[in-house]
């Protein structure tokens, strides 16, 4: 019985292979009479049909060489990192497009989410139709879409400009008090009783209220949404014609090493990503302003644009060399000329059978389930975690980058170069490669349960909880102060008590001035002693725990990156070639239906949910400033660790079932220092 599963490659944001549709008539042909050898010379027939390596009639000889497999692989590879480093780069500057917009974050996870969506519909209709024609040039197609649609991201910045928050931070266009420094961070209304300004919101009408809201929170996520739309579109294409044209024309014997090699490639993309995010927060988001606060101040907005150009320009880039690719590569041809192969051919009655055949599959139906499961709890993290690190830790957008980007290229480089030597060199039993699965998620469940113990202060914003769970602020001190939601998070420190206040208004401060290029509040109400405070949130010691934080993330990224060689090849060889592209395309439509777009939506309700103390707009909520902890740590890790606890069980039924699995060619299996002699010249045949 040959056994079959729709296996996925679990990697960092989105992950499983996605590949088109492939029917298959009953009847099969030999194609082999019609296809030249490699070492024919192409006639105006074959560059006509895509059989060459060129484009509209370009076809020079010198450019025939690089239409190699290992080629192709580098180039798909290059690809894939690009796209993963575009949802990196989004995923790490989410927090900083909801404090600039002010967006809540259940916004941000239908922008998230819209992506899928679009990858949904995309890979039904799009990758039908590529899968009929000539996949390079549809996979080219679909990084020249990418490349347009993250420069839309830019377009965004350069209508919108930086925002009325960020514009209030700076020297040139904040409001001050006329006795207080031009140097001063303090606008007039943040003060002990100081009225809001009449400027800040509409009064005349509620049509004039509605419509500044509207302007204010709706089109920077309207137009978010549209071009996640559109990524998603493109990113349809390579994620899986890509990957279907690499393994159509790789040897079975090379493609376990070029599967890990491509998916080494593809996993620089986070790195890529968080690293520009890191360099992009680092900078204002306003160039040629002078910000009053720097990048340690929660309020700091980072120039989020900047990432957006360079990205666009490589997957421009990378569209040009893959649409030059032949319909199929040279060497395929000649073994073709040699093995006669399968030409399939669709039809309605075909699609409904090989379903039938793959929902009767308890393997195939047991891994996709799992794979939801897993999914679900893992998009928590792969979606917000920059943010987590932010508000949980007390870090800067650009560090949060920096440590995820520096920190996830070694661990997850050790984890696929380990995973991918060992699969490689020993060949394990599927059955091996299922209960590492189970292992792994087993781990990943307990971390998520230890998470809930590792974390900051919880009550570091001085203050009282409400009965309804809300942050009451007010106190006998600034009761007067009249400090209403016209007044913005500004938090400053009390240095001899160790208090971070709201605002100075919080503080029940008066007066407020410069001293040696620090701000100073004065006659602060709240504050005993001298009754002055600084501005910026006074420091928390939290090194230790975020560190113990970022090395149990390191050894789970390792890990859970060692498991995707395995996962990919039993992706490839635990089903029939006949329904191989259905099972995957079934397995896709389950994921992204079930997994890939609900998840950041509910993981921004619940992150939403844990808010104290949202900002407002013209009467309309914008972002959150201060977070109840606890619930941010609790809530999200115990729910994804109920989803992995869910999914091992299934996992088990994986392992139960793999047992017929094919994963390598019988003439592989040679052993003694021959088969180590095999590996040798096949690595070496596979750099060259």
């Amino acid at each position: 019985m040959a056994a079959e599963s729709g296996c996925d490659d679990r990697s960092e944001g989105h992950t499983a292979p996605r590949t088109p549709m492939r029917l298959v008539d009953p009847q099969l042909r030999d194609a082999s009479a019609t296809e030249p050898s490699e070492h024919e010379a192409h006639s105006p027939d074959q560059d006509e049909h895509g059989l060459v390596c060129g484009l509209a009639g370009w076809t020079p000889s010198w450019l025939q060489r690089f239409a190699t497999v290992n080629t192709y692989t580098l180039l798909w590879g290059l690809l894939g990192m690009a796209e993963i480093a575009i949802n990196s780069y989004l995923g790490a500057i989410i927090n900083t497009l909801e404090k600039s917009f002010e967006l809540t974050t259940t916004t941000s996870g239908v922008i998230l989410a819209a992506f899928e969506v679009s990858m949904l519909v995309c890979t039904v209709v799009l990758n039908y139709l590529g899968s009929r024609g000539h996949k390079p040039r549809w996979v080219a197609a679909g990084a020249a879409v990418l490349g347009v649609a993250c420069f839309s991201r830019l377009v965004l910045y350069l209508a919108l400009g930086p925002g009325r928050r960020a514009l209030a931070l700076t020297r040139e266009h904040g409001v001050l008090e006329d006795h207080l420094s031009t140097n001063s961070t303090a606008p007039a209304w943040q003060l002990c009783g100081a009225a809001a300004p009449a400027a800040d919101c509409p009064r005349d009408s509620a049509a004039d209220v509605t419509a500044a809201a509207a302007d204010t929170l709706g089109t920077p996520a309207l137009l978010l949404v549209a071009s996640q739309l559109l990524m998603g579109a493109g990113a349809s294409l390579p994620l899986s014609l890509g990957l279907a044209y690499m393994d159509d024309n790789a040897p079975r014997n090379k493609a376990p090493l070029l599967i890990a090699a491509s998916q080494f490639v593809r996993m620089l993309g986070p790195t890529v990503g968080y690293l520009l995010a890191s360099y992009s927060l680092s900078r204002f988001v306003a160039p040629g302003l002078t910000p009053l606060i720097d990048e340690t101040d929660p309020r700091w907005i980072g120039a989020w644009w900047i990432g957006w150009a360079p990205l666009s320009a490589l997957a421009l880039l990378l569209a040009v060399p893959l649409m030059l690719f032949p319909r199929e590569m040279p060497a395929t041809r000649q073994r073709s000329s040699k093995s006669p192969r399968r030409v399939l051919e669709r039809s309605l009655a075909d699609f409904w059978k090989s379903t039938r055949r793959l929902l009767g599959n308890r393997l195939m139906m047991c891994n996709i389930f799992s794979s939801v499961l897993f999914m679900f709890g893992m998009s928590g993290s792969w979606a917000y975690m920059p943010k987590y690190m932010e508000t949980h830790f007390q870090q800067s957008a650009s560090t949060s980058s920096l440590v995820l980007g520096s920190f996830g290229l070694v661990s997850t480089a050790l984890g696929l170069a380990a995973s991918g030597v060992v699969i490689w060199w020993f060949q394990p039993r599927p059955r091996s490669l299922a209960a590492w699965n189970v292992v792994v998620e087993l781990i990943d469940a307990f971390v998520r349960v230890g998470w809930t113990f590792i974390g900051c202060a919880d009550d570091y914003m001085s203050g009282a909880r409400t009965s309804d769970g809300r942050w009451n602020m007010t106190s006998d001190c600034n009761n007067a102060c009249s400090c209403g939601p016209h007044v913005t998070f500004s938090p400053v420190c009390d240095e001899g008590s160790g208090d971070t206040y709201f605002s100075p208004c919080h503080a029940g401060c008066n007066d407020g001035y410069v001293i040696n290029g620090t701000t100073v509040f004065g006659n602060c109400s709240c504050l005993p002693g001298s009754g002055t405070a600084t501005a910026g949130p006074c420091p928390t010691d939290c090194a230790s725990v975020f560190i113990a934080f970022l090395v149990t993330q390191s050894v789970l990224q390792c890990l859970e990156a060692s498991g995707r060689a395995g996962n990919a090849l039993l992706h490839f060889r635990c089903v029939d070639e006949i329904d191989k592209a259905q099972a995957v395309a079934f397995a896709e439509v389950m994921m992204t239906g079930f997994a890939y777009i609900p998840a950041p939506i509910i993981y921004g309700m619940i992150i939403d949910s844990s808010c104290l103390v949202w900002s407002e707009t013209c009467g309309s909520r914008g972002n959150c400033w201060l977070y109840d902890m606890a619930r941010m740590r609790h809530a999200p890790n115990i729910l994804a660790a109920g989803f992995l606890f869910s999914g091992t069980f299934l996992d088990i039924g994986v392992w139960y079932y793999a047992k017929d699995v094919r994963l390598y060619d019988e003439d592989e299996n040679v052993a003694g220092g021959e088969g180590r002699d095999l590996k040798l010249s096949t690595l070496a045949a596979a750099l060259s």
